[in-house]
């Protein structure tokens, strides 16, 4: 129970922000299936960056906005995405909603598992006046 108890813990602390403005996202592959074989086959040209954020921002975000993010692991090298998807649903448990941005990713750079975080802080300022 203990064990469990300490890496929920630690999941929890691997998703919290690395600055007090940065917002942790996770990285999916645009596309994976399983092919004939069961081998699993993931397509990373273009890669999904998902967010949860506060609802404050639901009126300052936009379809096809640039989001500048950071990658850590990969030196906090910055990349340029755009919103492709903004999910009019807040989360009833942490009262936040989803959004996804997409990456093109030619180089396969970023793993789809990686954590990226971008700096919504200024964007939640405007949508505070």
């Amino acid at each position: 129970m203990c064990l469990l108890h300490c890496l929920s813990v630690l999941f929890l602390l691997s998703l919290a922000p690395l600055r007090a403005e940065d917002t942790q996202g996770l990285v999916f592959p645009t596309k994976s299936y399983r092919d004939a074989g069961g081998v699993d086959v993931v397509n990373i040209d273009q890669v999904y960056v998902q967010f949860y954020l506060e609802p404050k921002l639901l009126s300052v975000l936009k379809q096809e906005q640039p989001i500048t993010l950071k990658v850590p692991v990969l030196n906090d090298v910055q990349f340029t995405g755009k919103i492709k998807l903004i999910d009019p649903r807040i989360d009833e448990s942490s009262g936040q909603f989803r959004i996804k941005v997409l990456i093109e990713n030619p180089d396969h750079n970023i793993k789809a598992g990686m954590r990226a975080v971008s700096d919504f802080a200024k964007l939640k300022v405007q949508a505070e006046r």
